[in-house]
């Protein structure tokens, strides 16, 4: 190998005959102990870990394989161009590296065989991740079918209630079975999200609008008849001036209207029509006194008002005695 010669040793430039100037200025680190520095420089570079990871973060398996092929390729480049080359020129210089210099250069070396070794063990766990989630996916979705199936049962069931007595428990039966269907639309937006994911096509779910439809009667009906079952102990036996005469007459109102229209749907159904009836007749019957109660609530009532009213009760217990 040609020996260096110095133009101007004041200029602290080396250069040689046959060895590119960038070769040159690395010989000139080595003859000044900065050869360690570089490599472990190097070596850092290579062992960044946003190229270890590369591969998990990647959108999909197609994308993170090609930009796993191209950081590999460009350590192996790197290698080639930046690492080996230089370590072939000190050893063409008889300079040997510190121990710990020379571990890291191996370490380096060895990076793309290691990386090779990294993806291939994370393609084969990302697959039986894939199968495990794709069983996964085929079990629920058997499961959700029985599921569906069971809530028609349910469903079909609400035709032969009709006990006045059990009205608690069976509006709270038809709260649970609109809660299980509203549960059941989110899990069916969810399968078909992750169907979309593995290429499936996506399943369709028209039970859970006809189910949600054949509750909605059901549903009217239990509603109204707790919420009259409640209401009219409060009416009648609760404290007078407690009550509001227009949200009475609104509660009424609209709870007559319902059961109009549950009457109509529910044709056939002999239980749930003996509902509509009792509960539609206590209504009317009610209704009635709603005028009286209005006029006793009037904010308009004074001292004197009250005094005739309680005449006339006395009078009309005396006629009645």
């Amino acid at each position: 190998m040609s020996e260096p010669v110095l133009d101007s040793k004041e200029e602290g430039l080396y250069q040689y005959r046959h060895l590119s100037f960038q070769e040159a200025l690395f010989a000139q680190a080595v003859c000044e102990g900065e050869a360690p520095r570089f490599l472990k420089s190097l070596a850092a570079r290579l062992n960044d870990p946003f190229y270890l990871n590369t591969f998990a973060i990647e959108a999909s398996r197609e994308e993170a394989e090609t930009t796993l092929a191209l950081v590999n390729g460009q350590h192996q480049e790197a290698i080639d161009s930046e690492l080996s080359t230089r370590v072939a020129l000190l050893s063409s210089f008889h300079h040997s590296l510190p121990d710990e210099t020379f571990d890291a250069v191996q370490r380096t070396m060895g990076w793309p065989a290691k990386l090779d070794n990294v993806v291939a063990e994370a393609d084969k766990q990302a697959q039986e991740d894939r199968d495990n989630f794709m069983e996964e996916l085929r079990q629920e979705r058997d499961r959700f079918a029985e599921e569906l199936e069971a809530w028609e049962l349910e469903v079909k069931a609400l035709s032969t209630l009709g006990e006045l007595a059990e009205t608690e428990k069976n509006a709270d039966l038809v709260d649970q079975l609109q809660a299980k269907l509203e549960q059941g639309r989110l899990r069916a937006a969810e399968n078909n999200s992750r169907e979309e994911l593995f290429g499936w096509p996506l399943t369709e779910y028209p039970q859970l609008n006809e189910l949600t439809g054949n509750l909605e009667p059901y549903l009217a009906l239990w509603t109204t008849a707790v919420n009259f079952q409640r209401a009219y102990p409060v009416w009648m036996e609760g404290p007078l001036l407690n009550l509001s005469p227009e949200q009475v007459e609104s509660d009424v109102a609209s709870w007559s209207r319902q059961l109009y229209k549950m009457a109509k749907s529910l044709v056939g159904l002999e239980g749930p029509l003996k509902v509509v009836a009792h509960v539609k007749l206590k209504l009317d019957e009610f209704g009635e006194h709603i005028p009286l109660l209005q006029a006793i609530l009037n904010p308009g009532m004074r001292e004197r008002h009250w005094k005739k009213l309680a005449e006339i009760g006395r009078a009309s217990c005396r006629e009645r005695v």
